[in-house]
């Protein structure tokens, strides 16, 4: 039994004008409807899709023991996903090169202080 905002894999079973149908390793089945098959407006789901084909999607939508299944929602989630990894990875690298460049200050200073140091022994 499939659940709310799950993720699945599963093989098309039926391509139909409105839809793929898709089935589970374990069994379950559910709906794709055309609208949420990509990102963008489909001409011919049949030029997208093929029986046996294997898919994922997020169930989003349990209603009278049917399952309504998104592959665009689970590419929208992959991304949002991807999005945020890339921030933490730009966040990191910001915070490197601040301490890269503090690092360069104090060395700076350090030797500017020595060669002070240098110049009154002498």
């Amino acid at each position: 039994m499939l659940s709310l905002n799950q993720t699945i894999t599963g093989k098309v079973t039926a391509v139909k004008p409105f839809g793929i149908f898709i089935q589970t390793e374990q069994g379950d089945f559910g709906l794709c409807h055309i609208s949420e098959c990509a990102d963008s407006f489909i001409e011919d789901i049949e030029l997208l899709f093929t029986k046996g084909q294997e898919v994922t999607a997020i169930v989003y939508e349990i209603k009278d023991g049917k399952n309504n299944l998104s592959i665009k929602r689970y590419i929208q989630q992959q991304n949002r996903i991807k999005e945020q990894e890339e921030a933490e990875v730009n966040k990191f690298e910001d915070m490197l090169k601040k301490m890269d460049t503090q690092q360069q200050e104090l060395n700076y200073e350090l030797h500017k202080r020595n060669s002070r140091k240098h110049k009154s022994y002498r």
